[in-house]
């Protein structure tokens, strides 16, 4: 009697482990110890979760290992480690992952500053279109932004690695890095010291929607944080939200008062 009690106990461990184990969601690990990418969309992610029935009952953690966003999303795709993540809207990642139809940076996430050397400021001024395409921009392979620009015509040297980027600049290897207006300013505040500034007088823009995605065989829970986001869009949390992290980011991007190219989309 004492073992069968004992065997029923050890069963009852194992299925709250395992179920602990089903209960958890894995993200990409930030790819530097200064990327801040990942605290907004998270941030979206957990609010979005907290407010639904279904989702609330997952923890988020981040996965275990640094690697490229391209990594990140095949491992989403396989299932391997990577549960959810964050990204530009592909028709190849539409086909293979499942995406949540909802632009988390609402159309802004095209807007690209560009990141400069301080002594480049006034070479910056001067630029047009075709003395910009002339320059060396910086860029990682695994980036949408890589074939935007070599499809525009512009001269692009890459690196798969994030921190590499802008040591490239730093180097002078390049000429200038192009950061979304939601990722310049945290990464000017930890460059600022290598004299690298944000060019006051010109920038890029390309139409992008920038999307959570799961894997095909997690799209239920794709469908719920959809469900979630848009309920949250209706009753303006989620605008409460994005102006919370992201006014500040905008009104010093002082858009309006810079050259802006138009690029095409591929």
């Amino acid at each position: 009697m004492k073992r069968k009690a004992l065997v029923l106990l050890l069963l009852g461990v194992i299925a709250c482990a395992v179920q602990a184990q089903a209960n958890k969601l894995y993200y990409p690990k930030a790819e530097a110890h200064f990327d801040e990418r990942t605290g907004y969309p998270l941030q979206l992610l957990r609010l979005a979760f907290s407010r639904s029935e279904s989702l609330s009952e997952y923890d988020l953690y981040p996965g275990e290992l640094q690697m490229p966003r391209g990594r990140s999303l095949k491992l989403v795709e396989k299932g391997l480690g990577i549960d959810v993540f964050w990204a530009i809207s592909t028709a190849e990642r539409q086909e293979n992952l499942k995406e949540v139809n909802f632009d988390i940076y609402k159309g802004l996430f095209g807007y690209r500053l560009l990141f400069i050397q301080q002594n480049n400021l006034e070479k910056f001024k001067q630029l047009d279109r075709v003395k910009l395409q002339r320059n060396v921009a910086g860029l990682s392979p695994d980036w949408l932004d890589y074939q935007i620009l070599k499809a525009n015509g512009f001269t692009v040297q890459g690196t798969s690695s994030y921190a590499g980027l802008f040591k490239l600049l730093e180097l002078g290897r390049v000429d200038y890095l192009p950061r979304s207006v939601f990722e310049a300013w945290s990464e000017l505040e930890h460059f600022r010291e290598k004299d690298m500034i944000v060019s006051p007088s010109i920038a890029l823009y390309y139409p992008i929607s920038f999307n959570f995605y799961f894997s095909k065989e997690n799209a239920h829970l794709a469908l719920d944080l959809e469900k979630a986001l848009k309920e949250m869009q209706s009753d303006g949390s989620f605008e409460e939200l994005f102006d919370l992290v992201w006014q500040d980011a905008l009104r010093k991007s002082e858009l309006d008062s810079k050259l802006i190219l138009k690029l095409k989309y591929p």
